[in-house]
């Protein structure tokens, strides 16, 4: 029997909203917990090839935004979907939902086929762009060109969890980063070690678990269960659903690329500092991913919860979300942020062997891990913007944070004022605090205005 679409989600439309994102979020947060602990194995397993040798570290963060492009995509799309999927259920738009399935998942094959493309003809070119040379070239390059498959079925994997996140079915998505993880950690030392295969043994092994995540997603669309089902008709293609999904997707892909750029920028300028100090920059950018995961958690809940309030008209609990998101991210990267400067010592000396890496690891964690709090307010007001049906502000505060005032802030401090690697780090944090002023202020505006009915939301599929 199909699934009765006027069934909400417990919670959903009024009740305590803290109990209602920390349980939307715990199912993602613990996918990306175990993917956090995938990342640290595979950056461990990377630099064992050679301890002492930081071109393997190094080389595939040098060519990380590249791949990071095609994950931009991804997310892009699984925003898109989950904001659309989100709204059609709040608004009770059975005719949308039917046709969610096809739609998305046409839409993720042909932008995968697109960026895969892309990343096989042009990635030699592209890493020579990068500036890299000799042992990070060549590592760099090997990096890039086998981990092509990974990304693009990651872009349809995440159209399909666009489908999960805006019904609230966060658990189907938990458990697909579960099984791939695990799957990767898995593979990863049998391919690079009892293979022989090194560093491309690492990218194929991110391959083959990426593929079994993809059909485990698949095997629980095709079930009748869900509010939306994967029928495999043509019919159910509907261009209007995959032109909503690319205005809500699209922007914020090009915020995710805006920061993989501003990481290319900045890995520019550190590399003409010393190579080690952007082997640093690699390793505490994992980690600080690590810092931030219970904040992407809560973003994906906040499309959920907002996106499905404004479908039905709850505009007053999308204020009560906001603050609520707010608080809880903000507490709890607090907290993580002071657990990684107190074990930074001892974390990084467990990643290389060579000094100036480790110093360079401490430094930059003392300047810059606690601005990672003013990233929450970016992270949850992109949700907020997102799921209204309004991404161009959500776009505007990333290229605001990482492009326009962090970027050129670094150039100056390290060019002109010779603060070294200290002028990239400052010049983050700076871009950090005052992209979170702006968001404030702006996303209070646009709740009020929700509020007494000066602004809309956009409706789907019309």
């Amino acid at each position: 029997m199909k699934p009765d679409p006027q069934k909400d989600l417990p919670g959903m439309f009024e009740g305590n909203m803290y109990k209602l994102l920390i349980r939307l979020s715990l199912p993602i947060l613990t996918g990306m917990v175990v993917q956090l602990f995938y990342n640290v194995a595979d950056t461990f397993f990377i630099s064992m090839i050679d301890k002492a040798d930081p071109s393997y570290i190094g080389g595939t963060g040098l060519v990380f935004p590249l791949l990071f492009f095609g994950m931009s995509v991804a997310a892009g799309i699984m925003t898109g979907v989950g904001s659309v999927v989100a709204r059609a259920i709040g608004e009770k738009n059975h005719e949308s939902l039917n046709k969610a399935a096809e739609s998305s998942l046409v839409m993720g094959i042909v932008l995968a086929l697109g960026i895969m493309g892309a990343l096989f003809f042009g990635g030699e070119s592209l890493v020579k762009m990068l500036g890299a040379e000799g042992d990070y070239y060549r590592n760099g390059l090997t990096y890039l060109l086998y981990s092509i498959p990974f990304i693009g079925v990651m872009i349809v994997m995440h159209a399909i969890g666009g489908i999960f996140q805006g019904e609230g079915k966060m658990k189907n998505i938990m458990f697909a980063m579960l099984l791939g993880t695990v799957c990767n950690i898995v593979l990863d030392p049998i391919f690079i070690f009892s293979l022989k295969l090194g560093i491309k043994g690492a990218a194929l092994a991110s391959d083959a678990a990426q593929v079994v995540s993809l059909i485990y997603a698949l095997v629980v669309l095709g079930r009748k269960k869900d509010m939306v089902q994967m029928e495999w008709e043509l019919k159910n293609i509907d261009f209007r659903l995959i032109r909503d999904v690319a205005v809500i997707g699209f922007p914020m892909a090009l915020g995710q690329m805006a920061m993989a750029l501003s990481i290319m920028f900045y890995n520019h300028i550190l590399i003409a500092i010393d190579k080690n100090a952007m082997t640093a920059f690699t390793l505490v950018g994992r980690f600080d991913q690590g810092v931030l995961m219970p904040v992407f958690a809560l973003s994906s809940a906040m499309i959920t919860v907002v996106g499905q309030n404004v479908g039905r008209g709850n505009m007053k609990r999308i204020r009560v979300a906001w603050k609520s998101g707010i608080i809880l991210g903000g507490g709890v990267v607090f907290f993580l942020a002071s657990v990684h400067v107190a074990i930074a010592p001892l974390l990084y000396s467990l990643f290389s062997d060579v000094p100036s890496v480790l110093n360079y690891c401490i430094l930059q964690t003392r300047i810059l891990e606690w601005s990672l709090i003013f990233g929450v307010v970016g992270i949850i007001g992109r949700s907020v913007f997102q799921a209204i049906g309004y991404p161009i502000p959500a776009l505007i505060l990333t290229i605001v944070r990482t492009l326009a005032i962090g970027f050129p802030l670094a150039y100056i401090f390290v060019n002109y004022l010779d603060l070294h690697t200290k002028g990239v780090y400052f010049g983050m944090l700076i871009g950090n605090a005052l992209a979170a002023f702006i968001g404030i202020l702006w996303i209070t505006s646009v709740i009020r205005r929700l509020e007494n009915g000066t602004l809309k939301a956009v409706a789907v599929g019309r």
